[in-house]
Formats: C-alpha cells, sequence, structure tokens
C-alpha cells in the first residue's frame, strides 16, 4: 500500500450523471471518473505556470507545484483508474523545472496508461511528452461513441450517435440572487446538449462564466461538493 494512501481524506462522493449510454462520476476533485472505462479524466492543468509567472516577477506562493501533483496522486489513489486522459493545456508555456517533478510523479505510476491530447498551452516537443511516458493525441481521439478533445470546435459537428467531452473554457458560473451582494464565483463541469466541458482542473486558473441554455446542466463544485443545476 502506498504510505499516501494512510494520510488520505475520506474519499469525496461522486454525483453520477449520463452522457448518452455511459454512466460518469464527478467529484469535487474536478475529475470525471468513467467506471466503465476504468479511466480518470482532467482537463486545464496548466503545471509550469506559478513558476512562469514567478519568472516574469509576478509572486506566486512556492508551493503550489507540491500542492498539484498531491491532488494528481491522491486522485490516482481515490478513483484506482487504469488509464488517465488529460484533456489539453497540460503544462502551461515552456520547459521549467516544475516538468520533471510531474514526471517523477507519472514514473510512480508507469503501469498506468497516459494520455494526452494537445491543447494550445502544451507546446513543448512530442518527444518530450513520449519520453515522459505519453500516448499524444493531436486533435481528438474516439473512445467508443465519445470523443475526447481539447477545444470544444474540435467537436463542433457530431454524429446522432456521438458524444462528446472537452476542456479549454475553464468554465464557471455565478452562484447568487441578482441585485445582491455575496455572490460567488464557482468552477463547473458544464453539460450542453451531447457534449461535456470539463472544468479547469489546475487551481491557478482562471474562471469563464458559461452562458448556459435552458435545459443545460450544470454541476457546481466546491471543495468537498458536487452541487447539480439544471438551467
Amino acid at each position: 500500500m502506498n504510505s499516501l494512501s494512510r494520510l488520505l481524506p475520506s474519499k469525496p462522493t461522486p454525483f453520477i450523471f449520463e452522457l448518452g449510454p455511459h454512466q460518469l462520476h464527478i467529484s469535487a476533485d474536478r475529475t470525471i471518473y468513467w467506471p466503465a472505462e476504468r479511466a480518470l479524466l482532467l482537463a486545464d492543468l496548466h503545471l509550469g505556470k506559478a513558476t512562469h509567472f514567478r519568472k516574469h516577477g509576478v509572486y506566486v506562493p512556492g508551493d503550489v507545484i507540491q500542492k498539484e501533483l498531491l491532488r494528481i496522486e491522491t486522485a490516482i489513489l481515490h478513483h484506482q483508474p487504469l488509464a488517465i486522459y488529460i484533456l489539453g493545456d497540460l503544462f502551461h508555456a515552456s520547459y521549467n523545472a516544475e516538468w520533471p517533478l510531474f514526471v517523477e510523479l507519472m514514473h510512480q505510476y508507469a503501469h498506468l496508461r497516459w494520455v494526452l491530447l494537445k491543447g494550445n498551452h502544451d507546446v513543448l516537443g512530442r518527444g518530450t511528452y513520449e519520453e515522459a511516458g505519453f500516448e499524444v493525441v493531436d486533435d481528438r481521439l474516439m473512445v467508443h461513441n465519445v470523443v475526447l478533445a481539447h477545444k470544444p470546435e474540435a467537436v463542433a459537428e457530431l454524429s446522432e450517435d456521438e458524444f462528446a467531452i472537452v476542456g479549454h473554457i475553464h468554465p464557471g458560473y455565478t452562484l447568487g440572487a441578482k441585485g445582491l451582494p455575496g455572490k460567488v464565483r464557482m468552477p463547473c463541469c458544464w453539460l450542453s446538449g451531447r457534449r461535456l466541458v470539463l472544468p479547469a482542473w489546475g487551481s491557478f486558473t482562471g474562471l469563464d462564466i458559461v452562458q448556459a441554455k435552458a435545459g443545460d446542466h450544470l454541476f457546481l463544485l466546491t471543495e468537498n461538493a458536487v452541487w447539480p443545476h439544471k438551467v
């Protein structure tokens, strides 16, 4: 047993929903677990961003990467996947000292299948990702009838029996009564028709408030819970 497993908080209770015929679990850790595939899906980690900002004179706490790596390992130990799909923007910019720290974590879980669907921020050379242990996908990947991609534009057209899971947007939602103080901006997972947009997994990322339409489902994420909301 990994020594970390004895120190973990209790496993978060997921909210279970369906994307067509596929049952998915969303947890407060901002991951999607796909039980039938034993797969963990996450998007927009933006690792390396803290170091990138510090290099350009912006103050960022020095322990960001340690906390992010601990979150990844905790999710692996909680969900026990066989595969991890990262739907783009794994690493924020050019190579820096955070990359080898992440690769070290990958090598601790080398028995897992690691798949990277490249995002617009993933500018490291393809060989760098492959050497770390990733299968690299440049555009989109079909898993059964579910299309995985980074940008929503890559799944703009779906056949009648296809569904899609994407990232890129960093979806958020403003919770609170109109005109009243105390509104709260929250990360969310956004299900619109047959397209599911994952929340940005990285804690050092912003939010884009979604323009949800009637019938859409939002899964609002707090530190410890998932709150479903139908528009």
